[in-house]
Formats: C-alpha cells, structure tokens, sequence
C-alpha cells in the first residue's frame, strides 16, 4: 500500500506493568532488561516538542535532517534534545521527489554526523551529560511507489534505483564503520514490489552492512508485510541475527469521529479503542518477532490538526493533541511504554567488508596527431557583466472590490473576496445558502503563524518536509543574482543544485540560456565556437573528438582552471547582484519567491498541501494577496482543492460555481 513519508514517530519502549504481557518483541539492541528500546517521533521544532516529550517521559526521538543539513541546524535540534535528556536517533532524509538519492559523497558524509554527535564526539566535548547518537536510519520510505513516476513493479527505473540505493548505503555503512554509529537500512517492500530482490542483486551482502533492518508494519495487514520481507531476506541468504526497526506505526484517532481511513482499523476510533489496539498489536509482534524486534516507532509527536477540523486520517496519529493535551486512554498508554525506556543502546554494528581496491587506470592513449588544420585555441570569454539594475517589482494582480452584502437572506450575491493592495485581507465564507464578505486588518508585521507543521491533505503526497519544520522565517528577500520559476536565487551555485536535482544539465540550460550566465558572471571557454562552462560539458566534447580532457587540459591550463572553477586573475567574474522592491517578493525557508505560483510550486515540491500550508500561514496570504473561501471553517485558496471538498459533499465544482458566479474563478487553480 502506498503511502508517503512520515514525521519521525514515537518508538514504543518497555511494556511496563500491566501492559508487560502485550510487550513488544525484544531486540538485540535492547537494554539489560530485555524490554525494546521505545521512544517518540519528534520534529525539529523542539520549542514545541522538547516539553511534550518531558511530560510523556520519552528519552528516544527519531528526527529527520536532509542528508546534507548544516552542523549549525543539527547541533541546535539534538543539543535541544539532549538538554532535556531526550536521545536523537536521525532520519538522515532525501525524498526522490524532491531531490533524488544521494550521491557516494553525501552518503559517505554521514561518518561527518558520527564522528560529531555520535560516542565521543566533538559536540559533546565540555558537555556534563552527552546524549550521543548510535544509529542513523538511512532515508525514508524510498522502496514506496508514490515517490517516484513508475510504470509499476517492473519499471526499470525502479529496479534502478533500488541498486542505487542498495550502493549508496553499503558507501554509508563502510565511512561509518568503526565510528560507533550503525546504519539502518530500509527492508520494507511498500507495496510488494521487488525491493529486495533488487538490493540483492546490487550488493548480495548487504545484510553485513545493515546494524538493523527498518519497516513500517501499518495498519491491519502490518505483521503479514514483515513477515513477508523477513521470508525475502531469508530467500537473499541474509542473516536473521540481523535486528528489525519498525521506525513508523501510529493510530489515527479523533476520539471516535469518523475519519477518512485508519489502515484497515476503525476510522471512528476512540482514545480508549486506540490504547487497546495498541497493546493487541504489541502482543502479537511479541509472539511473531521475538527478541529481533529491536525497536518500535510510534507516529506521530501530536495531531498535525485540531479535533474535528478535518477528517483526514493524516491529521490526527498524534500522541498528544494539536494543542498539546493528552489523548486519553492513548496517551496514558504510550507514557508507559515510553516512561521507563532506556536510552537506546547500539545496535551491533557489522564489520562492513573493506571496499575492494580500484582497478587501476589505464593511461589515456595520446592524443592523436593534429591535422593540417590546427585546433582552435581556447578563448577564455568571462560573461560580460551588465550594469547592475533592479529589477522590477511585480505589481501584484488588483482584484474588484467586494460585491454588496445581500439584502435579503435569499439573495446571493457574487461574492469578490478581494483585499486592498497592502491594507487588508479579504475571506469570503460560502454556505449553501448565502454568501458573506467580511474583512479584517492585514497583519502589520510579517510573521508565520504559530503552527507551522508539515501537514498534507494526503499522506501519499507528504514530501521530505514530512518530519515537521522548525518555524521558518517570512520575511523580505532585498538581493538576488537571477529568477527561475519564480523564485530567487542568490548566486550560480543555488540555481546549479536547483537545476540538476531536476535532472536539468547545468551546462545545456547554459547554452540555451545565456542571460542567466551573464547574470551569474560566469566564465566560459570556448572551443570549436561552442562555449563551455564546466569539465562535464567539455570532456564529452572531447571523447566525441577522440580526445581525453586529461590531455588537453596539461596543454590549456588556464581554460582548464575556469573550468574547474578555480580563481583566473586574467578573467573577471562579476555576478550581477539585483534588488527587489519589498512589495514584491517574499522570501521562506530561505528561497525568496517573486510570485505566488513560484512559492506554490516550491510547498507542493516539498510534497505538501498548498491549501494546507497556507492555512497554517495567514501572514503569506496577506502577503501575496490571495483570495480565499471557507467552507464549514476551512478556507480553500485553490479550485482542485475546493472541487475536491465539494466532491466529497455530494457536490461538483460547476455547480456550485454556477450558484456562486465568479468566486472558483478568483481561486488559484
């Protein structure tokens, strides 16, 4: 079943007590006492988080940072943590929507993680009582279908990409050897498809780099995935000694309202309902797993929504609620699975085979002799830098004022939701029946709300945010040296990375786009009248030519430099940095964004609700001045959204817009 990425979960501990019985199966990492190590899945957002995990007890969080997050973002998320005594165990992400799997290096930078937060790290040099790492989950359900654009089981790109993975983890896994830290690798099949068949084929041993295999058992049919995957590593000849992580499960509970789904539980499931599936479902992982069950997850750290405000399943997994307050009969079992649980300790992490030595290099055959017609010689041609302009400011699209209020309570009339340019914010809340506009003051000051969770309408859209942000910062991007898609970009670098994680070819886009070049101040070489702008380009150029870059490169030095990026005192690189008038662009998350669609494509990269996200963020709309319209208390930005809403209602969008003439109209899409 496909279902897309989660925040990190709870791990449910030792089953004390009068849950003792219903325990959950007892790993080979687990503490003396033979309970599984138990925790809660957290975000970074620990001014939220860090104090419900104090209440619950919880001492383990499994927290998501992007494969190449900052030590400056990571040391204030698990020194938070650690304050508290709570252990990290990071979910080191990379969605495929969003950016691709990592490359051998940013795999193997995972040892940087190690050798700084893990035992005897240098984080934690002149800290009284270090909490330190010991295991690193190697990326999130990258086995689920929903990440990827496949034709089904037997796509090629499929069986692709699991080797890759398969290669990148046994790269993760050797830099981590010897560091005290273990890598968890994924086992889960999603949806039955042939991942470990195909991480087999890549590396046949792959077991002897695993410190523990990670699936997420949800839902009614939970125990049979294991065991399924369990009989396919068995199959693969790979060790059963090997510990299991069941690194998500939750519960979705609004105490008894019906929601849209629960896995195959009751989707009218009560806090008391939810807290004796839970021990049920423990016990039978006790029976079928054992002592290999190393550790369980339960998702999520709250409710991403407020009870009854939706009923999507998604919106309510927590251990707590939205606000913050227990759940009942839930939360009182989770802090005592959670209450008394060890620190988590290590899982035995396997001595990774030493990776095979090189095959040597052969030395490039020369350069064949040059025909009477000599080469060109590579003319180094720095971009001419334009005199700086600022660019203008998008006038944001005026909308019609507001139409007149009804005069009677039958009339309905053509409700205009639009706010005045920088003054004020326009909602216009629709019945069945009538139609009101009513206007508020915009905020003065520019500011994210105070909820800022990923959220999504559908998990299987959730995106690589998926494990909660950190309140990011709304505030005015004033620089920038070119535009893409509608948003900023503050040098050559960040349109480069943007760029290839979309498979676009740096150096093609280049040619096809030469003002942003020159925007960029970058240098080229040229070379048979084509220009070039990295050694990627021009070494294909070469082969083609039957010529090796090597060769070349010892005979064009300072083109050679260009290329590879090096300082050429002869060539000048002089980007050219532009402004923006404040009205015009917003910057989030630290991208800056000249339009609405530029900021919508970004959230919805992110694999989350741009209606969702919007909600949660009010001061965006007064911002970009967007129009909404409420239905039952929730506000719709976009026609798909609303035309979903009105679906689900035994309504149609065409409808209701015939009834509303002109409102879906001032909707986005």
């Amino acid at each position: 079943m496909s279902r897309p990425l989660r925040i990190p979960l709870l791990v449910l501990s030792g089953l004390a007590v009068a849950l003792a019985v219903a325990a959950i199966g007892f790993g080979a990492s687990s503490a003396a006492s033979g309970s599984p190590v138990v925790g809660v899945a957290c975000t970074p957002w620990v001014a939220r988080d860090v104090p419900i995990n104090q209440r619950l007890g919880n001492k383990l969080c499994r927290v998501e940072f992007s494969i190449t997050a900052s030590f400056s973002d990571m040391d204030t998320v698990i020194g938070a943590y650690a304050a508290a005594g709570v252990q990290v165990q990071p979910l080191a992400g990379f969605d495929l929507r969003s950016r691709g799997l990592p490359t051998t290096s940013e795999a193997q930078g995972l040892k940087a993680w190690a050798l700084r937060y893990g035992p005897g790290g240098s984080f934690w040099q002149g800290k009284a009582n270090p909490v330190p790492i010991v295991n690193i989950e190697f990326g999130n359900e990258t086995s689920y279908s929903y990440q990827g654009n496949y034709g089904g089981a037997s796509d090629p790109a499929y069986a692709t990409m699991a080797k890759t993975y398969a290669l990148r983890a046994k790269d993760a896994a050797q830099a981590l050897a010897g560091s005290g830290v273990g890598l968890l690798i994924q086992l889960d099949d999603a949806d039955g498809w042939p991942w470990v068949s195909n991480l087999k084929a890549a590396v046949p041993d792959l077991d002897h780099y695993a410190a523990g295999w990670t699936v997420h058992p949800y839902g009614t049919s939970g125990t049979s995935k294991v065991q399924r995957v369990l009989s396919q590593a068995a199959s693969a000849g790979w060790s059963s000694s090997v510990p299991l992580y069941f690194t998500e499960w939750g519960l979705a509970t609004d105490n008894g309202r019906t929601l849209s789904d629960n896995y195959g539980f009751s989707p009218s499931m009560t806090y008391a309902g939810a807290a004796t599936t839970l021990q049920s479902t423990m016990a039978d992982w006790n029976s079928a797993f054992g002592s290999r069950l190393s550790e369980v997850i339960y998702y999520m750290i709250t409710d991403l929504a407020g009870s009854g405000a939706s009923t999507d399943r998604e919106d309510y997994f927590g251990a707590v609620t939205n606000s913050g307050a227990d759940k009942g009969a839930l939360t009182a079992a989770l802090r005592t699975l959670v209450g008394g649980s060890p620190t988590a300790a290590p899982a035995p992490t396997p001595a990774p085979a030493p990776a095979p030595a090189p095959a040597p290099t052969p030395a490039p055959a020369p350069a064949p002799a040059p025909t009477p017609t000599p080469a060109p010689t590579p003319t180094p041609t720095p971009a001419p830098a334009p005199a700086p302009a600022p660019a203008p400011a998008p006038a944001p699209t005026p909308a019609p004022a507001p139409a007149p209020a009804p005069k009677t309570a039958t009339t309905t009339p053509v409700p205009v939701p639009a706010p005045a340019p920088a003054a004020k914010t326009t909602t216009t809340t629709t019945s069945t029946t009538n139609t009101t506009t009513t206007t508020t003051p915009a905020p003065v000051t520019v500011a994210p709300t105070t909820n800022p969770v990923s959220r999504s309408s559908n998990r299987r859209f959730r995106g690589r945010n998926a494990g909660g942000n950190a309140p990011s910062t709304l505030s005015l991007a004033t620089t920038y040296v070119t535009e893409w898609d509608g948003r900023l970009f503050p040098n050559a670098g960040a349109l480069r990375g943007y760029l290839t994680g979309r498979g676009v070819v740096w150096s093609e886009f280049l040619a096809r786009h030469p003002a942003v070049a020159k925007q960029a101040g970058l240098p080229s070489v040229t070379w048979n009248g084509r220009q070039f702008f990295d050694q990627a380009s021009l070494t294909h150029e070469l082969t083609r030519q039957g010529l090796a870059y090597r060769v070349w490169a010892k005979s064009h030095a300072t083109a050679a430099a260009i290329l590879a990026g090096r300082a050429v005192a002869s060539v000048k690189q002089q980007p050219v940095t532009r402004s923006l008038a404040d009205a015009a662009v917003i910057s989030w998350a630290g991208v800056g964004f000249t339009s609405a669609r530029g900021l919508r494509t970004y959230v919805t990269q992110q694999g989350r609700s741009w209606d969702a996200f919007l909600a949660e963020h009010p001061a965006i709309v007064g911002r970009l001045h967007l129009t909404s319209v409420t239905m039952d208390r929730t506000p719709f930005f976009s026609r798909g959204a609303l035309a979903t809403w009105l679906g689900a209602h035994g309504s149609a969008l065409a409808t209701w817009s015939a009834n509303h003439p002109g409102v879906a109209e001032r909707l986005m899409p």
